[in-house]
């Protein structure tokens, strides 16, 4: 049994275990291999000897030196040497107490692993330390290796399940020999020799070579099993688009002049552009609409479209606000006909309800969208850094041709020859054959809280940063950035009292606040620092007393509270009935945190369930929805912010805001019975 060790070499007393060894290193963009090996920092001797201190007698090591003295390995190194195993090599297992965590030979080091795979020679990798993914223990062909926590014991670990992650192991300290002394540290490159040498004594021992089996038996070992969790998914937009010929476009309004402009970025003909018999533009060539386009097609009425023609899919946008102001649902109307006449539907919008009263053709239906089932599970915190370069097109307000700038750099980048990764925030990326769409615009379809969309997003970079592209091209919404910035000073804007006001912070006062323990306050700027690893005792009767306190309107406490729990929200839509009355003469000052406060405090709401779902199960639905509620208390925050800046005024921002609360306050009433329900039968086990 040979197992072929890349650290920084060896220097210890264990020489009759090592049946020969070599050194790679890059020197003037050259690599060298030389015929020593003799350790450099004395990180590969205390990997080493614990490694054998863990396996049988029989077991010999080869030992390749890619570190050098202060523990650096390039990435050209760390090809070349998993090349140097493949091509001169002959042993049965690789151990990397070592890696990388961004890499431009990504694709070719992934290769040659999946080489060595393939002749049963496989690689066990710790991860980095500092919580960021590496590789190559990040790779699919790889036994990655993280430093769990301290609660496990040094010869226990814990199996993961659907993750890059394949074991965590303890976080405790181990006595190691470092050149010549003994040590007390902990880390993953120690913790993980404890896999090497199982995987290394079902090999040896029981003659086993097929890594599928060999995982399942140390699955049946471990102390603990992070299982993983299937959330079912609708309809792919993404397949929608695969299966589309020729398409129309419904209705014509600014999220479709995207298509109309640049079609020759669509995999598929369109035949048709349709609007409402409201709009101007009927009757119009889009390129008389459009100044920057030359597309002759005509936008026709809608009551023109023949369902009997020459078209497979309908491209549907956005018509709430027209139906709010005809009083009709004309999304019904379309989705109905599309059914009758066996058409798909790739929609803008959030169209679950009435996929509901379609589900023969549920499969024909799709919008993008991001919830729970987009997160990538157990990963415990770990992001991944790219190594391909990023473009990312941000912006202060709506008009300012964000997607448009998008869409042009796609067009000149695929013209040259390059290939590109692209994330677009706008919901018709998928429409442009991008990679991945994030649809946080208006109407938003993203059901995350904040912290799951970073890895989310992260995720994709990684997905990026695995293939074989050029370079990643992203976009957001309006808002995203700074107006601006000093050499001391930021731009940025807050409210103080009721009005929104441009204020100056100095670095200085940013730098003291996160310093200082606790709460600070400065006339611009405040912080909060939490201690880590603090102990939290929940109280689970408490939480149901505060959901109970929230669905029947009443509160367990003394203070004299005149509207309490869900009676918020009848509160506030009055008080939206108000402003729109008055709006429409004349302006009136808001204040937003009434409207953030209720967006918090449906974040706070999702947290507590979220918790709760880790020992009481609740369907996933539920989850959903939840954040589904959330997400939509923050666009109605969103509107009321740009109505406070809106020059305008316009009082339509207000109706969408009422429109939104309305529907949140029924969908509410609906959930929380449930809720409670399932909570209350567990609370008094719990």
């Amino acid at each position: 049994m040979v197992i072929t060790i890349l650290d920084s070499g060896y220097s210890g007393n264990a020489y009759e275990k090592v049946i020969g060894g070599v050194s790679i290193e890059e020197k003037d963009g050259k690599i060298l291999y030389k015929n020593e090996y003799l350790d450099t920092s004395g990180h590969g001797t205390a990997v080493t000897d614990l490694l054998l201190s863990q396996c049988e007698d029989d077991v010999k090591v080869y030992v390749i030196r890619i570190l050098d003295g202060e523990e650096r390995c390039s990435s050209v190194v760390l090809l070349n040497a998993f090349l140097f195993i493949l091509e001169k090599v002959e042993c049965d297992l690789i151990h990397i107490s070592a890696g990388v965590e961004s890499l431009y030979e990504i694709v070719e080091l992934k290769n040659v692993i999946s080489k060595l795979y393939d002749k049963k020679i496989y690689v066990v990798a710790a991860y980095a330390n500092n919580g960021s993914v590496s590789y190559p223990a990040a790779f699919d062909n790889v036994v990655g290796i993280d430093m769990g926590s301290r609660y496990i014991k040094k010869n226990q670990y814990e199996y993961v399940e659907g993750s890059i992650i394949n074991f965590r192991t303890s976080s405790n300290c181990f006595r190691v020999n470092w050149n010549g002394r003994q040590m007390i540290l902990n880390g993953s490159s120690f913790s993980s020799t404890l896999i090497s040498a199982k995987v290394a004594q079902i090999i040896s021992k029981y003659k086993i070579r097929d890594i599928s089996v060999i995982m399942d038996m140390l699955k049946g070992e471990a102390c603990y099993v992070h299982e993983y969790h299937y959330f079912p998914r609708l309809t792919s937009a993404e397949e929608i688009v695969r299966q589309m010929n020729k398409a129309i476009v419904v209705p014509f309004n600014k999220e479709m002049f995207q298509i109309a402009g640049n079609e020759e970025l669509c995999d598929f003909e369109v035949v048709g552009y349709y609007s409402f018999k409201y709009d101007m533009s009927i009757g119009k060539k889009i390129c008389q609409v459009l100044k920057y386009s030359t597309n002759e097609k005509k936008v026709c009425s809608i009551e023109t479209i023949n369902w009997e023609g020459d078209f497979d899919t309908v491209i549907l946008g956005h018509c709430n606000e027209i139906e709010y102001t005809i009083q009709k649902d004309i999304t019904a109307e379309i989705l109905n006909q599309a059914n009758r006449h066996n058409k798909r539907v790739y929609s803008l919008a959030n169209i679950t309800k009435y996929i509901k009263d379609y589900p023969e053709c549920a499969v024909r239906m799709a919008f993008p969208y991001v919830d729970i089932s987009c997160i990538p599970q157990n990963r415990f915190g770990k992001l991944r850094k790219t190594s391909k370069p990023l473009i990312a097109v941000c912006g202060t307000s709506s008009r300012q041709g964000k997607f448009h700038v998008q869409l042009e750099l796609r067009r000149r980048f695929l013209s040259d020859g390059y290939q590109v990764f692209q994330i677009s925030s706008e919901p018709t990326g998928y429409l442009f054959g991008m990679d991945y769409v994030y649809p946080i615009g208006y109407e938003s379809t993203v059901y995350l809280s904040e912290q799951d969309a970073v890895l989310t997003l992260n995720d994709q970079l990684g997905r990026a940063d695995n293939s074989n592209v050029d370079l990643i091209l992203v976009g957001s919404q309006s808002g995203t950035i700074i107006y601006g910035y000093e050499d001391d000073y930021f731009n940025v804007v807050a409210y103080s009292g009721n009005k929104l006001e441009k204020l100056k912070i100095h670095k200085r006062e940013i730098a003291n606040c996160v310093l200082k323990s606790a709460y600070v306050k400065t006339d611009d700027f405040c912080s909060f620092r939490i201690k880590q690893a603090a102990r939290v005792e929940i109280d689970y009767k408490f939480i149901l007393q505060i959901l109970e306190d929230y669905y029947y309107e009443k509160t367990s406490y003394d203070d004299i509270i005149h509207e309490y729990g869900m009676s918020i929200w009848n509160v506030m839509i009055d008080c939206l009935d108000f402003l729109i009355k008055k709006n429409q003469y004349e302006k009136e000052d808001i204040d937003l945190r009434l409207f953030r406060m209720i967006w918090e405090h449906k974040k706070i709401m999702c947290d507590r369930i979220r918790l709760l779902s880790q020992y009481v199960f609740f369907d996933e639905k539920i989850l959903r929805e939840l954040i589904e509620i959330e997400q939509h208390a923050y666009t109605a925050f969103q509107l009321i912010f740009k109505y406070t800046i809106d020059k305008k005024h316009s009082f339509a921002l207000l109706l969408k805001v009422k429109k939104i609360y309305e529907e949140l306050l029924s969908k509410e009433k609906e959930l929380y019975p449930e809720i409670i329900s399932i909570y209350k039968k567990r609370v008094d086990w719990l």
